[in-house]
């Protein structure tokens, strides 16, 4: 027994050795730039030109991406990781990708802040692209164990020969001036092992979000309730109405059933039916094809923004509340280029009432039964939807930079407030 205290008092204190060379007091990586409308289009750009380069069918696969849409997107991840800065940047011959990770923010400390600061440096060796060693923190990660951390991770989340293919094809990066190219033959069924790893690990992001919190014949009850009603309103709030008329009914007939959990099929329902039916498969549920809608149902008289709702929803029960509004800014960010349909505080105002209507339903317990009493059989979209009147809509990119200047400005702030402040004004959450 003394031994077994021994050994483990040396474990802990070598994890909190280990723990305290990991934590530093400055980050590694600069500090990513506020997100543009041109940054977003780039990044998208970019991904867009990536895909298009797998698709083909030639003999060769030739990839070359540019240090500035390196740029792009590591400011694109950056906006959508909170308290995150990332780097990946070329020099001479070798590529660097860091990441800073604040630590203060995470856990709200106001007098010091920490982070978790990580790089590891790559170039060509040997004739192979290689891991010339990493670092976490102050530890250093030598070539001999970098590399078969990452290939491990390859292994372990991606299917086996999808990972020799990234192993392989990793290989093949080499650099040039300004750029990280990659220059190969094609392997067979390229595009397929790809779709095949990207499924991967969104169904392991998937399970860890969702997890097994679904039924099929609960789904399909909230699901049964749309479909024989569908020909009755244009309104979302009526169907709103409805599942979390059948949520409560169903806490009265069975006392014993969970709230939350109740909402939560009745969420998912109502984002699947009238959102996207790839939302059922995200929860390990699918929809009959059969099984569809008249139309989408109208927020403010606008089907745009019940989109808007019901996608936003969906994102915070995967991500988190703030994870979701990020990708709702990077649309808007998106939309204002040329072309797009502009930056709407009118569309932001619907994804934060989603986000918010999404976190609240099944917050708790108390919080989802009160959700039932004040949802159930509603019609007034004011008891969860905001107004958007006087909100600006159809920005352009220069009418965006000229009037608000980014999203940290001291104009956007107070439109942001006057949206939160109409949500937090609903009876919802009253």
């Amino acid at each position: 027994m003394k031994f077994l205290l021994k050994l483990f008092s040396v474990c802990v204190f070598f994890v909190l050795l280990i723990v305290i060379a990991a934590i530093s007091l400055k980050p590694i990586t600069l500090t990513n730039q506020t997100l543009t409308p041109i940054q977003v289009a780039a990044a998208k750009h970019s991904l867009q030109r990536l895909l298009t380069e797998l698709k083909k069918e030639s003999a060769h696969i030739n990839i070359v991406l540019y240090q500035t849409e390196l740029d792009a997107l590591s400011d694109l991840a950056a906006h959508t990781i909170n308290n995150a800065n990332f780097e990946n940047y070329i020099s001479a011959q070798t590529f660097t990708t860091a990441v800073s990770y604040n630590l203060s923010q995470l856990f709200k400390i106001q007098q010091q802040d920490f982070y978790i600061n990580a790089y590891c440096s790559m170039s060509q060796q040997d004739s192979k692209f290689s891991v010339e060693h990493c670092k976490l923190g102050s530890i250093p990660i030598p070539q001999f164990i970098a590399e078969p951390l990452l290939f491990g991770a390859l292994k372990h989340y991606l299917p086996s020969d999808s990972a020799q293919l990234a192993q392989h094809l990793f290989e093949q990066f080499s650099i040039q001036p300004n750029a990280l190219a990659l220059s190969a033959s094609r392997p067979p069924l390229l595009i397929t092992k790809v779709r095949e790893s990207l499924n991967s690990i969104k169904q392991q992001a998937t399970d860890f979000a969702v997890g097994s919190k679904f039924n099929t014949d609960k789904f399909y009850e909230y699901i049964s309730v749309l479909e024989n009603n569908k020909n009755n309103s244009n309104q979302l709030a009526y169907f709103i109405g409805l599942l979390f008329e059948k949520a409560r009914s169903n806490m009265i007939a069975q006392p014993s059933l969970s709230a939350v959990r109740e909402n939560r099929h009745a969420l998912w329902a109502l984002a699947t039916y009238f959102g996207n039916r790839r939302f059922a498969k995200i929860a390990g549920l699918s929809m009959p094809s059969t099984i569809k809608p008249n139309q989408t149902p109208v927020l403010r008289t606008r089907q745009d923004l019940s989109l808007h709702f019901l996608y936003s929803a969906i994102l915070e029960q995967l991500g988190g509340k703030q994870i979701g509004l990020n990708i709702g800014e990077i649309k808007e960010l998106y939309d204002a280029n040329e072309g797009g349909s502009g930056y709407s505080f009118a569309d932001l105002a619907a994804d934060k009432a989603g986000l918010s209507f999404s976190q609240f339903v099944v917050y708790s317990e108390q919080k989802a039964r009160q959700a039932q009493q004040m949802l159930a059989g509603i019609k007034e979209e004011a008891v969860f939807f905001p107004q958007i009147n006087k909100l600006p809509e159809g920005l352009s990119a220069i009418q965006f930079q000229q009037e608000l200047g980014n999203k940290h400005s001291a104009q956007y702030k107070v439109l942001e407030r006057i949206i939160d402040n109409r949500i937090t004004e609903l009876p919802l959450y009253q």
